[in-house]
C-alpha cells in the first residue's frame, strides 16, 4: 500500500478491482488498456483454466492476483468480496470492471485532479455498447499490437437505446443506463439493488452522472470474432447454477442471435458522436470518417455470426 501511495503526490491513487474466468482473448487489450491509467490492480482470477493470469503477470507484474475457486460463489457474495477489498485501499480512487469493459479518458491524472479540487467523491461515466455491424470489420485484421478501442467504433449509448436488451432502472424517479462508478468513498455500498441495479453499476452513495470525460466501452458484441461468440455463451455457465435464474447472459445460439439484433438496431458509428470525439477525436482512426457507416441498419438477412462453431465447445453442454 506504501508503494501504491508513493507513485501519486498531486492526486490519490487509483485501483481497479475486476474478477474473470478464462479472458484470455480480451485480457492482453484489457490490462494493457488499463495498466496504464490505474496505479494497482486486484485480479480475482475465479477458476480460470487458461492464460489469462499469465497474461496479467506479464504487463502488470506487480498487480495483485487473488485466486477464487468457489463455484457456487452467490452474485451477492461477489459484490461483498469486492467491497472488502475495497476497504483495504482507504483514501484511494476505486472502480470495479469485467475484462469486457474498457475505461476511457483523455488523461487521467487530470481527470482525478479535477474531481477532488471540486470535492467529487463519485463519479459515472456514460456507457456505450459496443457491436460490429455485418461487413463493417475484417476480423483478420485484429492485433494486439494496437489498442482494441482504436480498432472497433460502432456501438450506442445507453442513453440512446431504444430497442436494446439491456436494461434499466429507476431510483429515486431518475432513471439511470448500465454503467460504472469511480469513486473514492471506503467501498462503493453495492447492497441495494434498487440504489445500485443488479451488480456493481451504481452506488449506495450519491454520485454524479454522467461524466463528461470519461466513458465505459463494453465490448461484448464486438469484435464479434469466434472467440468473442464462444465468450458470450460460456459466460451462462461459468455463473453458478443458483444465479443463473437472474443471469442475463444467452444460454444458446438463439437466444444470442436474438440479442445481437436488438444491439445492432441502435448501432452507430460512434465517430459521429459529440460525446466520443471529446475523448477520442484526436485519434488518428478518425481520418478515414466517411458517410458509409454512420448508422448500421440491421438486416436480418445479413449473417451475425462469423462461425457458430460447435455447440459442444461451450461450457455445460
Amino acid at each position: 500500500m506504501t508503494e501504491i501511495l508513493s507513485k501519486r503526490k498531486k492526486r490519490k491513487p487509483a485501483i481497479v478491482i475486476t474478477r474473470f474466468t478464462n479472458e484470455e482473448y480480451l485480457m492482453p487489450w484489457w490490462i494493457q488498456h488499463h495498466v496504464q491509467l490505474f496505479d494497482h490492480g486486484i485480479m480475482i482470477d475465479c477458476g480460470s483454466k487458461d492464460n489469462t493470469a499469465d497474461i496479467v503477470k506479464e504487463y502488470a507484474p506487480n498487480w495483485e492476483i487473488v485466486r477464487h475457486d468457489d463455484k457456487e460463489f452467490f452474485v451477492r457474495d461477489d459484490i461483498q468480496e469486492g467491497m472488502d477489498y475495497e476497504r483495504l485501499y482507504p483514501g484511494c480512487w476505486k472502480m470495479t470492471m469485467n475484462p469486457s469493459e474498457f475505461f476511457c479518458t483523455r488523461n487521467m491524472d487530470a481527470l482525478l485532479s479535477s474531481l477532488e479540487a471540486d470535492g467529487v467523491m463519485a463519479y459515472a461515466p456514460h456507457g456505450i455498447n459496443m457491436a460490429d455491424p455485418p461487413g463493417v470489420y475484417d476480423a483478420d485484421e485484429l492485433t494486439y499490437d494496437k489498442p482494441l478501442v482504436a480498432q472497433r467504433y460502432h456501438g450506442y449509448f445507453e442513453k440512446d437505446r431504444t430497442r436494446s436488451s439491456r436494461f434499466t432502472f429507476t431510483y429515486p424517479g431518475i432513471e439511470r443506463y448500465r454503467s460504472r462508478v469511480l469513486h473514492c468513498f471506503e467501498d462503493g455500498n453495492f447492497k441495494d439493488p434498487k440504489l445500485c441495479g443488479n451488480g456493481i453499476h451504481y452506488l449506495g452513495y450519491p454520485f454524479s452522472f454522467p461524466m463528461a470525460d470519461a466513458l465505459i466501452l463494453w465490448f461484448v458484441y464486438s469484435p464479434w470474432t469466434d472467440a468473442i461468440i464462444q465468450r458470450r455463451l460460456n459466460q451462462y455457465y461459468y455463473m453458478p447454477e443458483k444465479s443463473r435464474a437472474r443471469c442475463p447472459y444467452p444460454k444458446d445460439y438463439a437466444t444470442l442471435e436474438r440479442d445481437v439484433e436488438m444491439e445492432l438496431y441502435d448501432t452507430v458509428d460512434l465517430r459521429t458522436k459529440k460525446e466520443y470525439q471529446h475523448i477520442f477525436g484526436s485519434w488518428p482512426f478518425n481520418d478515414n470518417l466517411d458517410n458509409k457507416h454512420r448508422h448500421a441498419d440491421f438486416n436480418s438477412n445479413q449473417n451475425i455470426f462469423v462461425a457458430r462453431g460447435s455447440e459442444e465447445s461451450l461450457v455445460g453442454i
